[in-house]
């Protein structure tokens, strides 16, 4: 990991260090405050510029501190109004106006792309639009109300990354949508908007490789810049490329409400544990392709694959390695294996631009694919990630909504680093102190046997449409050559082979030091009842379909 930036370490070394949520600093003197969450601990910064202070440890449920009703406090998660039917539909962001009088807020449906804008006045409602994400337009995010009583929004593919601003506004009194501005950002902003109405701008997100902060001016219409105090990008999340959004926004809040804010921040009780989706995910390779090395996921996967990282010291797992590597048999997953979306989204992210010989390319994962998902927990919109990587050839190109689970995204491959297999991982953000890469087996980590996989037995269900035919590599060697307990003769032998006896190979290893250099097979023979390392060199093999 690289040094931090020494302004934003100077600055911290000026604050005193909390550990519990509820040991706050005293309130900034003046001006707005943008209050954001970074690697578990709650900051708030002005919004005219000026020092960032820290606050403390982030409580995972930090928005519900936001004085409400207040005009200078935005940013809500759970919507004030209640007794709405769900009809598959749930909260994702709402924003009133300055007078408290009017309420809009953005809903949206589970497994597909649909959502709806509400406007109510009075508590009451006054205007509805359903809306479609497709190709030409994204999601359209209520953020501010406008002194003519227009409804400002924001369009956006990707719910937590900005890649082009692009605003609309809709007069509830006659239900019509009009492009407001459009413009070109240079480069990616990180975190959710939100309104600072004293200053009358809107904050579209953290740049976090300039140490930027990109406003929206609504007296001049115009984008402005300040100095950000986020870490540089490559600081948070190690700059995974299925990193979407490593600085959560909590909201806006005026100065001289810090002091009822950090008191309702103090009292807030401790966080229960994090709601459950049903299960969601779909297995994203053909049915024949369960080969998983390298990750410390269940007891299925255990019995089914025990193996070690080649070169590793832990076996299973790797620090900074937050996936699934899945391989195959006998030499690693087959190039331009079709990779299935596991999940109805929308493609945030696609990166095209790599080959064999780079292994560095796309932070060493090759050719990538991200795509967002939306899950209703609650009567409350969650959004997760999906990340597809060391692809050869990506099928799909961003902000494409992907509905048909049958039709692949991409093609295996070995760009970037490890071979030819499939890097699959998942991340959500569940509430604003947690931001995480989740393991699909063990989504909360309570070791409960809940999985985010859908499945009907003890595997995850496989969504592929006409399954390619089941692919088994069997070999035959000599007799009297051994069969050992691990690659390489480094290990015992437990067993010798046979003539004519057929082994099936169920996982290789290259051994690059010792004798018998090369691949190693793990076979399976009488009849699945026994199991050992065989060196390659001496087995003679044929595929059966």
């Amino acid at each position: 990991m690289k040094p931090r930036h020494t302004l934003f370490v100077a600055l911290l070394v000026l604050c005193i260090s909390v550990g519990q949520a509820q040991d706050v600093l005293p309130p900034l003197p003046s001006g707005e405050q943008l209050l954001y969450v970074w690697e578990g601990m709650l900051y708030a910064q002005p919004v005219d510029g000026g020092d960032v202070q820290l606050l403390g440890t982030a409580h995972p449920n930090v928005r519900r501190a936001l004085p409400q009703p207040r005009a200078d406090a935005h940013a809500l998660t759970e919507s004030p109004l209640s007794d709405l039917p769900d009809e598959g539909y749930g909260f994702y962001y709402g924003v009133w106006s300055a007078d408290r009088a009017r309420f809009a807020y953005i809903e949206m449906a589970q497994d597909d792309t649909a959502y709806r804008v509400h406007a109510w006045q009075d508590m009451k409602p006054v205007l509805t639009l359903a809306f479609q994400v497709n190709a030409g337009q994204g999601y359209l995010i209520p953020v501010a109300w406008l002194n003519d009583g227009r409804l400002l929004l924001l369009e956006r593919y990707d719910l937590h990354t900005l890649h082009d601003l692009r605003l609309w506004t809709i007069d509830p009194d006659v239900g019509q949508l009009t492009s407001a501005y459009r413009g070109t950002l240079a480069g990616l902003l990180r975190g959710r908007a939100v309104y600072a109405p004293l200053s009358d701008k809107v904050f579209l997100g953290f740049q976090p490789e300039s140490l930027q902060s990109y406003w929206f001016n609504l007296n001049t219409m115009q984008v402005e810049t300040a100095f950000a105090a986020v870490p540089p990008l490559d600081e948070v999340n190690n700059g995974s490329v299925f990193a979407p959004f490593p600085v959560s926004v909590v909201g806006i809040i005026a100065a001289d409400g810090l002091a009822e804010f950090t008191e309702a921040y103090a009292a807030l009780p401790p966080a229960s544990p994090p709601e459950r989706p049903a299960p969601f995910l779909y297995w994203p390779l053909p049915d024949n392709q369960r080969h998983i090395t390298c990750y410390p996921d269940d007891a299925y996967s255990r019995a089914n694959f025990e193996v070690n990282c080649p070169g590793l010291s832990a076996p299973r797992m790797y620090e900074g390695h937050q996936g699934t590597d899945i391989g195959g048999r006998p030499n690693g997953l087959p190039l331009d294996t079709p990779v299935y979306p596991a999940a109805v989204g929308v493609v945030v992210a696609v990166q095209t631009a790599c080959d064999e010989s780079n292994p560095s390319c796309g932070d060493a994962y090759g050719n990538t694919v991200l795509m967002q998902h939306v899950r209703i927990i609650a009567g409350t919109a969650t959004v997760w990630y999906s990340g597809y990587g060391h692809l050869n050839r990506p099928l799909v190109e961003p902000f494409a909504v992907i509905t048909d689970l049958t039709a692949p995204i991409a093609r295996s491959g070995a760009t970037g680093t490890g071979g030819p297999h499939l890097h699959f991982e998942v991340q959500t953000l569940p509430r604003p102190s947690e931001l995480s890469w989740v393991d699909p087996w063990d989504a909360f980590g309570d070791n409960s046997g809940f999985w985010l996989w859908r499945a009907e037995t003890d595997e995850p269900l496989a969504a592929t449409g006409e399954l390619e035919p089941i692919i088994i590599t069997l070999c035959t060697t000599f007799d009297g050559n051994n069969i050992r307990s691990g690659p390489g003769t480094g290990n015992p032998a437990v067993d010798q082979t046979r003539a004519g006896e057929d082994y099936e190979v169920v996982e290789t290893l290259e051994v690059t030091a010792g004798l018998a250099l090369g691949d190693w097979y793990r076979v399976r023979y009488n009849n699945g009842q026994s199991e050992g390392w065989v060196w390659s060199g001496v087995m003679t093999c044929r595929e059966v379909r």
